[in-house]
């Protein structure tokens, strides 16, 4: 009789902010100790803004165990993976969340405040259209009361032009700032996905091949958010965007919005929150076309390009290049059978392999295409 309790801690202001970020680049955890606490005594008189804990529903492992129909290797994995899960199913976004979701969508972090105030304002309809008032923790607040709110935290930076207010994180925020949109992708990562899907189209797209689309490649996109994929929620996903105006519907027929209008803007900003994932998939399959690829090779070419495109292209994440995501990727393509290895270890892949690369040339960006693509031409 074990139960597991699922707890989504959800911060406005991490105050151990440096030490994330240095493990984040590999540092070591340090150790607490009483003369620690002694130094940062003059970090209580900081406002840290407030905390929200959510109990999630609980995991009762016997009816768990019941119901499990998989393999006894992959038990432990997927009792994980819905822990992870139930705890993403009780997160709730707060204004600094939101704010992320809006800058780290744009180059070098920075963007109008018209535009900013605007994206925070859909982002909180579309939360409460697809999940329910209670997804928001300050539901009461309006789009700019929520971007001064963050402001007022330190969480992001002001500077009066010209042509209006930009707001921006300096080096060190925003990549803190990861954290904080990392902890809510999930919550966007449907719409999100159906935004990146649409935003490079010219021609609209029939619903079913969107389906069909979806089906093929979300659940990957899921797995590594340690979300959840109901094929039912697709349909009101669309619905959604529709009413939002974020995408045309006609009969079965989806598109985006005109080129270059204030809905087509917003549809590429919200496609952005899962752009970084997509490229690091793209990253791994491309490679899957090179002859004579072993899980090994695979693992440290995509580890490599990720690299060399996050330093070149200013991918200011630490997790575009994390070997660990590379590997839970390429094991789950082993797990589903779209990738295997011959009896010379060699990796064999399934023809979908092939159709999703050619469904990538409408979402990646072109830049990102072809510094992926030109790593595999032979030197």
């Amino acid at each position: 009789p074990l139960a597991f309790i699922p707890v989504y801690v959800g911060y406005e202001k991490l105050v151990e902010g440096a030490s994330y970020l240095s493990e984040l680049r590999g540092g070591d955890k340090k150790r607490e100790s009483l003369l620690d606490l002694a130094r940062n005594l003059k970090l209580i008189r900081q406002d840290f803004g407030r905390v929200q804990v959510n109990i999630g529903e609980p995991i009762r492992l016997d009816e768990w165990l019941a119901t499990y129909t998989g393999s006894a290797e992959h038990r432990l994995p997927s009792l994980c993976h819905d822990v992870m899960a139930h705890i993403n199913d009780a997160a709730t976004a707060n204004p600094v969340n939101l704010v992320a979701a809006v800058t780290l969508a744009r180059p070098r972090q920075s963007v109008e405040a018209e535009v900013l105030v605007s994206q925070v304002t859909l982002y909180q309809e579309l939360l409460r259209r697809l999940h329910g008032p209670g997804k928001l923790t300050h539901s009461h607040m309006s789009g700019e009361e929520v971007v001064d709110y963050v402001l007022s935290l330190g969480m992001v930076s002001r500077e009066t032009e010209p042509f209006g207010d930009v707001y921006y994180h300096d080096n060190f925020t925003s990549v803190l700032m990861t954290w904080y949109l990392n902890n809510v992708a999930h919550l966007f990562a449907l719409p999100a996905f159906v935004a990146s899907l649409l935003v490079r189209r010219r021609r609209a797209i029939s619903r079913d091949r969107l389906h069909q689309t979806v089906a093929t490649i979300f659940p990957y996109l899921a797995a590594e958010l340690s979300g959840r994929f109901d094929a039912r929620n697709l349909d009101q996903t669309i619905d959604v965007l529709g009413a939002l105006g974020l995408v045309d519907i006609d009969g079965q027929k989806i598109a985006p919005p005109q080129h270059g209008s204030q809905q087509h803007q917003a549809l590429h900003l919200l496609a952005g929150l899962v752009m970084q994932t997509l490229e690091r998939m793209f990253i791994v399959i491309s490679l899957l076309r090179r002859e004579q690829q072993t899980i090994d090779s695979l693992r440290h070419q995509a580890q490599l390009i990720a690299r060399k495109i996050s330093r070149i292209y200013g991918i200011n994440a630490p997790e575009f290049s994390d070997q660990r995501l590379f590997d839970q990727f390429i094991a789950r393509l082993v797990d589903e059978g779209v990738l295997r290895e011959d009896a010379s270890q060699q990796l064999v892949h399934d023809p979908i392999v092939d159709e999703v690369l050619r469904a990538a040339e409408s979402v990646i960006a072109p830049e990102i295409r072809y510094a992926v693509l030109s790593e595999l031409r032979p030197r």
